[in-house]
């Protein structure tokens, strides 16, 4: 029989996954969120947690760290000011049609720290979305209306 005493995080020895608990947001733009929020608390089981497990050592790479408990870390010392960061992503927007909807953080006024680049997010058992692809994008996003072509005169 395995040993009674493991101390392993839930998501490694398959008690408190999605497939059997409702652990994911029922919403697709709250999930990513809570990516923002969970980095700006500097909680990396969180923060990871919201992505399928092949697309958290993606997300570390596309954003320029080993694994995804490091791009937390690191991401999280880029935090200026945690409250703006958190609430970075609106947690409900209307606009989502099917059962995947691909949201990019550069669509919102990202401030407080780094923006994350774009997330693909899926509906999965019991209504939940979790993070199933993600792509790099600008740690700043240029605001809406701003043209990134210099002008001369």
């Amino acid at each position: 029989f395995p040993s009674t005493d493991d101390n392993r995080p839930a998501f490694q020895t398959g008690g408190g996954t999605y497939h059997a608990n409702k652990i994911l947001s029922t919403e697709p733009y709250e999930a990513v969120r809570k990516v923002y929020a969970q980095i700006a608390q500097d909680r990396p089981d969180l923060a990871c947690g919201y992505f399928d497990i092949p697309i958290q050592q993606k997300f570390a790479t596309d954003l320029g760290y080993t694994d995804c408990l490091q791009a937390v870390h690191g991401l999280k010392a880029q935090v200026a000011n945690v409250n703006e960061y958190a609430e970075s992503i609106p947690s409900n927007n209307s606009e989502r049609e099917g059962d995947t909807v691909r949201i990019d953080s550069c669509s919102f006024p990202v401030s407080g720290g780094p923006a994350l680049g774009v997330f693909t997010v899926t509906r999965v058992e019991k209504g939940q979305w979790l993070i199933t692809a993600h792509d790099p994008g600008p740690t700043t996003c240029v605001p809406a209306g701003a043209s990134t072509i210099p002008t001369t005169p």
